[in-house]
C-alpha cells in the first residue's frame, strides 16, 4: 500500500504551557479515574439524601462541606502537579515533533528522543490539546502532549492526524 504524505504536516514546534497541563491533568483524571469520581458524586448524593431523610441539616452540611473539599483538594493536587510539569518543561525551551518511518521524533533544548509507532497506543483529544497515548501498563496516563495552537488551522491538524495515524499502522 503506498500513501503519499503532505511533509508541511509531518513536523510542528510548540511551547508548553501550564494551561497545556491543567488539561492533560483534567483529561488523565477523567480517562483514569472514572471510579474514583463516581464514588466522590455517589458519596455527595448519599450524604444528601441522609441529610433530607433524617432532616438534620447538620449531617447534610458537614457531607456537603466534607465533599466539596473532597473535590477542592483533589484539583488543587492536579493544578499543583501542571505548575510543577510548566516550570520544569519551560526550561526546555522549543519542543519540536516530527513523524519519521521509525517513530515519533521529540526535539527540545534538553532531550532528542524517538517514541517508536508500536508505543503509540491511541489518539485522543480535547478542546485544547491532542494526545498521543503510549503503552503504560500501570495506573499512571503518559501521553505526547501537543497543543492544538501549534496547528495554523483544522485542516493543518486533521492532516498531521493523518499522518500519525497511517505512520502507526504501518
Amino acid at each position: 500500500m503506498t500513501v503519499e504524505h503532505d511533509e508541511r504536516y509531518h513536523e510542528i514546534s510548540f511551547t508548553l504551557t501550564k494551561d497545556d497541563f491543567w488539561h492533560l491533568q483534567l483529561h488523565a483524571y477523567a480517562r483514569r479515574r472514572p471510579l474514583q469520581l463516581a464514588a466522590l458524586v455517589f458519596y455527595a448524593i448519599t450524604i444528601i439524601i441522609a441529610g433530607i431523610a433524617l432532616q438534620s441539616t447538620l449531617i447534610f452540611v458537614a457531607g456537603a462541606a466534607f465533599a466539596v473539599f473532597l473535590f477542592g483538594f483533589a484539583f488543587f493536587i492536579m493544578w499543583l502537579t501542571a505548575l510543577k510539569s510548566a516550570r520544569a518543561l519551560s526550561k526546555r525551551g522549543t519542543h519540536t515533533i516530527t513523524l519519521t518511518d521509525a517513530g515519533i521524533q521529540l526535539k527540545n533544548d534538553q532531550t532528542d528522543s524517538l517514541t517508536r509507532w508500536h508505543a503509540i497506543t491511541g489518539i485522543s483529544t480535547d478542546s485544547h490539546n491532542l494526545y498521543l497515548q503510549l503503552d503504560n501498563p500501570g495506573r499512571v496516563y503518559i501521553a505526547i502532549v501537543i497543543p492544538r495552537r501549534a496547528f495554523k488551522d483544522a485542516a493543518a491538524e486533521e492532516q498531521f492526524l493523518a499522518a500519525v495515524r497511517t505512520y502507526g499502522q504501518r
